[in-house]
């Protein structure tokens, strides 16, 4: 059977600094698209909401 790729503690361990690098840029890249889509949820919310709040103010409505 060949070996399975090996969780990061064990490569730390076996001194492969390298592959764990690797490993850290991809969590962290991973990260940061998670943080800027959540941002960008955010972002067009807010623009909706004033977009919303616009309509509402020029035609009245509520009045």
């Amino acid at each position: 059977m060949a070996p399975g790729p090996r969780c990061a503690a064990a490569q730390r361990r076996s001194g492969a600094p390298e592959q764990s690098g690797v490993d850290l840029m991809k969590r962290l890249e991973r990260r940061w698209h998670e943080i800027s889509g959540a941002a960008g949820v955010a972002a067009l919310a807010a623009i909706e909401s004033a977009v919303v709040l616009a309509i509402v103010a020029m035609t009245g409505i509520g009045h």
